[in-house]
């Protein structure tokens, strides 16, 4: 049996397994889970954290999730009785640990900061501003292309761009609104999201630039609003701090 439970951050709802898993079992523990759980977005597992970090993810397709981040800094206070914390989270698809700043709140959510990733590049690719992190990359489009458009060519982008993951941010500047559509070749996932975090920092880092100076927004997303805040040092986008909220649904078990 495999324990895991879903954590609910911003409506972006994540599998977190928490049961000890072999790297070859996973692929059929991902697909097992996914497929019981349809609402579930995305998914990865949980570990012990090594070195300076508290807790460690991998997520199923490799990639780097900042509300999946969110979620594992949440449980990590939950496990342990915490009711605040700097947190430092190991995950796949960033090169360095990431730092949450959490605390459990009065109705038993927890809310808090991630410090995102900051881009390895932010420049365009066929005509879409083109944002890049390790371990995602991130296109803004305009909310007037249509769902089957971005489906169309969602995958396609992905494949000339060779990267672990690829969003189209459908970005409503008029509204202030993002509707994150995610796909994750190496968890064979496309998912129009609740939220996306790192879609969010993209778009920050995307309007600072723009500016050469801080940008900082609040951004109304299918599962709620997501804030974020990038920092310009003159220069370059120098900090990205994203803030959001979680919720836990009751642990479940897999057969697998």
């Amino acid at each position: 049996m495999t324990k895991y439970i879903l954590a609910d951050p911003t409506g972006n709802i994540t599998a977190l397994v928490l049961s000890p898993t072999a790297a070859e079992d996973r692929a059929a523990v991902t697909a097992a889970i996914m497929a019981a759980e349809p609402k579930a977005e995305q998914l990865g597992y949980i570990s012990q954290g090594e070195g300076d970090a508290h807790i460690c993810l991998q997520m199923a397709g490799g990639e780097f999730c900042g509300n999946a981040c969110l979620s594992a800094a949440a449980y990590y206070l939950m496990e342990n009785s915490l009711e605040e914390a700097s947190v430092r989270v190991a995950i796949s698809g960033a090169e360095k640990n990431v730092t949450v700043d959490i605390k459990k709140e009065a109705d038993g959510s927890y809310s808090g900061f991630v410090y995102m990733p900051l881009p390895t590049g932010i420049g365009s690719f066929e005509g879409f501003i083109l944002v890049s992190f390790p371990g995602i990359s991130h296109a803004i489009v305009p909310y007037s292309i249509s769902t089957q458009e971005a489906e169309d060519i969602i995958v396609p982008l992905c494949e000339k761009l060779k990267v672990d993951a690829l969003g189209l941010m459908l970005y409503n500047k008029k509204k202030t609104s993002l509707t994150p559509l995610v796909y994750v070749p190496g968890a064979k996932s496309l998912f129009w999201e609740q939220s996306c975090a790192s879609g969010t920092a993209a778009l920050a880092a995307a309007i600072a630039t723009q500016r050469r100076g801080h940008a900082s927004l609040s951004l109304s997303q299918p599962g709620g609003t997501l804030s974020v805040e990038a920092k310009w040092n003159g220069k370059k986008v120098s900090s990205i701090r994203l803030g959001g909220r979680v919720k836990f649904l009751p642990e479940k078990c897999a057969e697998i």
